[in-house]
């Protein structure tokens, strides 16, 4: 089975994030930096109110897979 194109934008990584923060109900969460990195991942930053950060995400665009990164 060939996997689904997603073609994910950094906008639809960010709303995804927010979307699950605001689910979780966490107000000590939010959206940190989303960036492209290289020319099909996307590195998201979820942090707390004051900046720190909590945990990075890679999703990949094409297929729409998340893991933790570094």
């Amino acid at each position: 089975m060939a996997p689904r194109v997603q073609n994910l934008t950094v906008a639809d990584v960010k709303q995804m994030i927010a979307s699950h923060l605001a689910w979780q109900g966490n107000p000590n969460l939010k959206v940190g930096a989303v960036e492209e990195s290289g020319d099909r991942l996307i590195i998201a930053e979820i942090v707390t109110q004051n900046g720190s950060l909590v945990q990075r995400l890679q999703f990949d665009c094409t297929t729409g897979s998340m893991q933790p990164t570094r």
